[in-house]
């Protein structure tokens, strides 16, 4: 009709669709992959239907030996991916780019971010003379609904590490009785907790490992 062109690989089979307010490929969802070349690579987007994964720059068996993986960047060097703000007058502490992480309860419907990793400008930015940044990292707290995110640690742009007050620093990476970790107690006070009631202790070392 006058609002709908449908391009058919059989009576019932749509293989591509325009309607008045949206475009489909595979509308009947069947395996039936989607390909898009560029001057060099002629696989420069694909979706692999079966797989339901969406790849650049190669086919879904390039991809990953993660079979969980939905979507992929292939390259015959380095592959990459790119936030770029486009934006002639970023300030200081403007967000550059963030990847969210969120959680979807398919019974309810209820969707949030659990998880945010963000790179904000740290001062006046002008790219080609002076251009600091530093990565801020935030998650959802246990005993907490979704959305409620607070930074928990900060790279800075000269390499320096920051936590949050009440924030662990465990050294061996995994929170767990008898760890040891530090942590700011309030403003200037610093608590290292070492390791369990029957063996802590704190210990200074030269380089010779001598007490």
């Amino acid at each position: 009709n006058a609002q709908t062109f449908r391009w058919r690989t059989s009576a019932t089979t749509n293989a591509f669709k325009i309607l008045a307010t949206e475009a489909v490929f595979n509308d009947n969802g069947i395996d039936q992959d989607f390909r898009v070349e560029s001057d060099n690579n002629g696989t420069m987007l694909y979706l692999d239907a079966s797989a339901d994964l969406v790849n650049i720059g190669g086919t879904g068996t390039q991809v990953t030996t993660d079979a969980s993986a939905q979507f992929g960047i292939v390259h015959t060097t380095v592959p990459s991916m790119a936030f770029t703000r486009n934006d002639s007058a970023v300030v200081d502490q403007d967000a550059l780019g963030e990847i969210n992480f969120g959680s979807l309860d398919s019974t309810t419907g209820n969707s949030g971010r659990v998880a945010r990793i963000v790179v904000v400008s740290s001062s006046a930015y002008d790219a080609a003379n002076d251009a600091p940044a530093h990565i801020r990292f935030y998650t959802n707290p246990a005993n907490s609904a979704a959305n409620n995110l607070t930074e928990k640690f900060r790279i800075g742009a000269e390499g320096e590490l920051g936590m949050v007050s009440g924030a662990k620093f465990y050294f061996d990476g995994v929170a767990s009785s008898g760890d040891t970790y530090i942590y700011e107690v309030a403003a200037n006070i610093l608590n290292i907790h070492a390791g369990d009631s029957t063996n802590s202790h704190v210990s200074f070392r030269n380089t010779s490992g001598t007490i």
